[in-house]
Order: C-alpha cells, then structure tokens, then sequence
C-alpha cells in the first residue's frame, strides 16, 4: 500500500507526494510501508534514494548502493523506469 508523504528526491529535487515499497511479486499480505532505511526510486530521474531516520528521502551511502545495485527488485524496477524513460523521448 502506498502512503501520502510529501518527499523531495536529493538527486533532482523533484516533490514526490506517494512512496511505495518494492515487494516480490506474489508477495502475501499488505504492502510493507517505507521506513528508515528503506529505498524508493525517483520516477523524474531514475535515481534511488533512502528513507532517513527523520522520514525525508537522502542519497544513499556506499554500502546501500552496493545493496540496492544486488537487489533483484531494485534492479527490474530501474531497467523498468529506464525502458519507459526511452519511451517517453
């Protein structure tokens, strides 16, 4: 499930007023909610940022891009974002 929170992405500076978190396909229950540490893609930019401790989005550190760049999900949801990117020029 989403949730209404006004965010400003720290690689463009685009406002984003939903967040959302990436879950497998099939995933059983209710949509996790984003928390601190957790990781959202800009849909303006194509950039990821993290959920810091005080709800605002923040570049990730090195070791978080290490994490995302092996996550199976973060990785679909760029090649996605980077396929309707080209679409869309």
């Amino acid at each position: 499930m989403s949730r209404d929170i006004t965010t400003i992405c720290p690689h463009c500076g685009a406002e984003h007023t939903r967040t959302t978190a990436l879950v497998e396909r099939g995933h059983p229950g209710p949509e996790p909610r984003m928390g601190p540490g957790d990781y959202t893609l800009c849909f303006s930019c194509g950039e990821f940022a993290t959920m810091g401790a005080t709800g605002m989005l923040r570049r990730p550190t090195h070791s978080e891009m290490r994490a995302i760049n092996r996550d199976k999900r973060a990785v679909a949801a760029r090649e996605g974002w980077q396929q309707l990117h080209a679409t869309r020029q």
